[in-house]
């Protein structure tokens, strides 16, 4: 009699694990959600539409990234997290910091989903912090970047760089420009600095770790905030006998080159 009752009671035990844990049960609140992660040029945008337990659709935006190489493997993420149903993918090789950005945004999208939080879709938001000046940290080219951010109840007034091993005249030079754009947009969408990549990248991690520390009401909006950038009028340089793309190594040595051999040279970085 004993035996018949305990397995009449694991009987009752695996419906009721059945009914409870085998059924699919809502994850999501059904609707459009957004999330941003940090790729190899800059900002990454994931936005995915779900209905109650399924994503159905995902899409990647990442402008500043190459597109033969970022946005390749963006298609490729785009249907690995459609089967996976989730952001726990692996990297495309070759493309590890575009991947990591797009996962990244996948990720706080698939969290807006569970919320029902769609208050960072679309257009620069208003993010709130407690007032106090906070600290963060983020690795670039050379070490560590650790700043000190001021917040006051609705934005940032100051941002002070406390640590930084970055290359002088390079990363270094990059500061300011970060500095006056993140207290511009409230945020760390803002662009990568043009030859100082790991150091905008550090900048823009320490400057969400200051924003997280000090309690910003819409992280996910903080971190897509940014600045739009307009080019101004064209400016007719001239003409030039060589003109040299790119500013690095092989680029200076060879306007160096022919500028000793008496050629008008213009350096485009």
């Amino acid at each position: 009699m004993r035996k018949l009752m305990c397995k009449i009671l694991s009987t009752v035990l695996i419906v009721a694990t059945c009914l409870t844990g085998c059924s699919k049960s809502d994850t999501y609140v059904a609707g459009t959600y957004t999330g941003t992660g940090e790729g190899f040029g800059g900002a990454v945008t994931a936005t995915i539409t779900v209905t109650g337990s399924e994503i159905t659709d995902v899409v990647l935006d990442g402008p500043s990234e190459t597109p033969s190489i970022g946005g390749a493997a963006f298609e490729t993420l785009r249907d690995k997290i459609l089967e996976a149903q989730s952001a726990e993918v692996d990297v495309v090789a070759g493309a590890t910091y575009s991947s990591n950005g797009a996962i990244e945004a996948v990720k706080a999208a698939i969290e807006n989903a569970k919320n029902g939080n769609t208050a960072s879709a679309g257009g620069n938001v208003p993010v709130t912090y407690t007032a106090g000046t906070y600290e963060g940290n983020g690795e670039g080219y050379l070490g560590n970047v650790k700043l000190a951010v001021t917040f006051t109840e609705d934005g940032i007034s100051g941002i002070e760089v406390k640590e930084s091993k970055e290359t002088a005249y390079v990363g270094d030079a990059a500061y300011p420009y970060l500095i006056a754009d993140a207290i511009e947009a409230n945020g760390s969408g803002i662009d990568v600095v043009s030859g100082a990549t790991f150091t905008s990248k550090a900048f823009k991690a320490a400057l969400t770790e200051a924003a997280e520390a000090a309690k910003a009401s819409d992280i996910e909006g903080f971190k897509k905030n940014t600045v739009t950038h307009v080019a101004g009028p064209d400016e007719d340089l001239g003409t030039f006998d060589v003109i040299v793309v790119g500013a690095g190594g092989a680029g200076m040595g060879a306007a160096a080159e022919a500028a000793q051999r008496g050629l008008s040279v213009l350096v485009l970085e």
